[in-house]
């Protein structure tokens, strides 16, 4: 169907649903079952129709206004004219109301459609109830708001006409009265009792008392915001200083400079430096490697975790051959976050990106990785091996993480493919697979059929994954690899299904987001099973000291497995770093965990949430404000975290050539704040040996304007 054809159709059937309505109307005034309207009531008619013309179209607003701009005429054209037939439909129900305000106005007793559309309007106020709760959970916040819009109208109508229908009856008429009024008392209870629900308990957005009260303190916030930095001091919000916004919760706290940027109540401070160890782990240079990472798969739907059902047998069995890690978490909630994380070893925030590479523009959640950062399958590519990576979604080749391999398909059908690589390749070889098939829409395989609900056809799929596994491993077998090959299965990101509100990912913090299993087998190292929590970003520097190809010049922000399994178990050492870029607020969400205690930072709604995860594993009740002294520490150890490499150029700048490694670094410098004093510390040094590194980073796709402002006066 043609975009012109289907324009012209649905601005036809507008149109027509329009003159159906008004002629309908017409007809019920002649019969007097509605009063007859004056000329002047069609202006009448639309200014009663604007409140709900403009909720129609806030509703996509910010879904209309994000593509806009790359959408083709076609599709233009397919949205103004769904637009006008939503106009059109809210002048007709307008002017259906006004017709229906008349007829209450003007007739001695109740209209016939009264009860009709009693009932109806507890229907309607039913059924967007049940729809927020089941249709695209925890997505698109506006539809939600659509449908919480619609049913408090349709709950405000139904006790309107409950009170005419009170109203209207004589005292005489007592059986009547009985009847009607127990009629009432169940359409207004049954509406009540479903709206008392949602307004409680909105699956949108559960992480507030209520929906409600968190948009409407969300207003009061705004409107007191008078530094304008995006957050208030006041109804509960966080901002410590309302009149400088130079000061503010969501700022970034420069570390010991002595100014409390973030209102955490003390200055931030530089990580503790850790070094690194080398070669801790067993020597397996020139073996191979197979890195399966299954989107989507959460920790706790593998059998050998203590799921009920038997979701997993093949990975359960090479978990019995392998160093299995319970306590993995990733540092993000989306794959195209978490697998750059993962190949570079880096905190997400650190990864040197453009945000502005023409193809990744449209979608504006994405990003390029830069070459600032070197990728493990960069390192091993380097050293020889001929790398290879199957089932990948297309995406993560426009973020650039096919560099290192030979091979980056996107065919879901890679076992044949994986088999003939292995045979014709002479040479140690990464394999790296993302099988799909757990992420949303969730198919239920025939040969693994758990039920209909998302849960069931979730596992359905895990299963199937888990045959695919086996498959292959047993191929490796077959082809005597397996005794040379290190095994990793993992996953990029857990999924949610309702634990705290919301469905699929790519909203929250919570473990069932970013749990996940990690599983390393290592030929030659006997299964053990370590309870210490680790991050996903130790991988690739676990990996490259397996090989022996880390000497140091690659610098990751994580830790070699086997050496943090040796530290001891304190609290600092054994904390997990996630945090999850809200691409359209420019805002981080942040989480640090230790093995008790959990801190979520939510800038959205201004809030700390902090979670004992002893005695609530499932992080439902926040108890922040019984230990504020923990919170306070936990934070700041929360945003020095990612600040390590960082916090290493800066206390050297003072050294001997300490500026020349600063220059040096430069690339790897995300933050503008940290960049602006960069410079200025640069300014000491002799052009001569900074300029090129300044050039270089004049370059980069995008700078801060207050950066490439200056970079414009140093005149390097």
């Amino acid at each position: 169907m043609s975009a012109l054809y289907f324009s012209c159709l649905t601005i036809v059937s507008s149109g027509a649903l329009g003159w159906l309505t008004e002629l309908w109307l017409r007809i019920a005034a002649r019969a007097r079952s509605l009063p007859r309207l004056g000329d002047n009531d069609w202006l009448q008619s639309v200014l009663f129709g604007l409140p709900c013309i403009a909720f129609a179209l806030w509703v996509p607003s910010d879904w209309i206004g994000e593509r806009w701009s790359t959408m083709g005429r076609a599709t233009r054209m397919i949205t103004l004219a769904v637009l006008a037939a939503v106009a059109s439909a809210c002048i007709a129900a307008s002017r259906l109301a006004l017709h229906v305000v008349r007829a209450y106005r003007t007739g001695p007793g109740l209209p016939w459609f009264h009860w009709p559309l009693l009932a109806s309007s507890a229907l309607v106020a039913a059924v967007c109830c049940l729809a927020d709760r089941r249709i695209l959970v925890g997505l698109y916040e506006n539809f939600h708001w659509g449908l919480a819009g619609g049913a408090l109208a349709c709950f405000s109508v139904v006790v309107v006409l409950a009170e005419v229908s009170l109203e209207s009856l004589r005292p005489s008429d007592s059986r009547r009265r009985i009847r009607d009024a127990f009629l009432i008392a169940i359409a207004v209870s049954s509406a009540g009792a479903l709206m008392g629900v949602e307004l409680t308990d909105a699956q949108m957005a559960k992480v507030g008392p209520t929906v409600f009260f968190d948009k409407t303190v969300g207003f009061l916030r705004r409107a007191t915001d008078f530094d304008d930095d995006g957050l208030s001091g006041m109804f509960g919000g966080t901002d410590c200083d309302n009149l400088d916004s130079s000061v503010s919760p969501t700022r970034f706290d420069f570390p010991e400079n002595g100014i409390d940027e973030d209102c955490s109540g003390r200055d931030a401070r530089w990580p503790a430096v850790s070094k690194r160890a080398f070669n801790v782990a067993p020597d397996r240079k020139g073996y191979d490697v197979l890195l399966v990472t299954v989107e989507a798969l959460r920790a706790d739907r593998l059998s050998s975790q203590g799921y009920r059902r038997k979701t997993t047998p093949n990975i359960d069995r090479i978990a019995r051959e392998s160093l299995v890690f319970r306590h993995a978490y990733c540092q993000s909630n989306s794959t195209f976050y978490t697998i750059p994380s993962m190949m570079a070893g880096l905190y997400v925030s650190n990864l040197s990106r453009s945000w502005d590479h023409p193809k990744l523009n449209p979608k504006s959640y994405l990003f390029r990785v830069t070459r600032d950062n070197r990728l493990m399958a960069e390192v091993l590519a380097k050293a020889g091996y001929v790398n290879a990576a199957f089932s990948i979604p297309g995406r993560l080749k426009l973020q650039g993480m096919n560099r290192g391999f030979k091979v980056f398909s996107s065919n879901p059908n890679y076992l044949k493919k994986i088999v003939q690589f292995l045979q014709r390749s002479s040479k140690p070889s990464l394999v790296w697979i993302h099988p799909s098939q757990a992420h949303e829409p969730y198919v239920k395989r025939k040969s693994f059929d758990f039920g209909d609900s998302d849960g069931d056809r979730y596992d359905s799929e895990v299963a199937y994954v888990d045959s695919q596994i086996g498959r292959l491993l047993n191929e490796l077998r077959r082809l005597g690899k397996l005794d040379r090959t290190i095994v990793i299965v993992t996953s990029d990101h857990g999924e949610e299904f309702g634990e705290h509100g919301g469905q699929f990912h790519g909203r929250h913090l919570f473990d069932e987001l970013i749990h996940v299993p990690l599983i390393v087998r290592i030929p030659g190292v006997a299964h053990a099973t370590i309870d210490r929590p680790v991050e996903m970003v130790d991988l690739a520097p676990t990996l490259l000291d397996l090989l022996r190809l880390d000497n140091g010049e690659w610098e990751a922000d994580g830790r070699n497995l086997f050496d943090a399994a040796k530290q001891p178990q304190e609290e600092g050492a054994a904390a997990v770093y996630s945090e999850h870029y809200f691409h359209r607020e420019r805002v981080w969400m942040k989480s640090y965990r230790t093995s008790r205690w959990k801190l979520v930072s939510n800038p959205l709604s201004d809030s700390l949430a902090l979670y004992d995860l002893v005695s609530d594993p499932g992080e439902t009740t926040d108890v922040s404000f019984l230990h504020k002294n923990i919170v306070r520490d936990l934070r700041e150890k929360m945003e020095a975290r990612p600040l390590g490499r960082q916090g290493a150029l800066f206390r050297g700048a003072g050294e001997k050539g300490g500026l020349l490694l600063l220059a040096k670094g430069l690339g790897r410098i995300q933050r503008e704040p940290l960049l602006l004093k960069a410079l200025d510390l640069l300014k000491q040094a002799k052009p001569s040996e900074v300029s090129i590194y300044l050039r270089r980073l004049a370059k980069r796709d995008r700078l801060p304007e207050s950066v490439a402002w200056k970079l414009e006066t140093m005149r390097y």
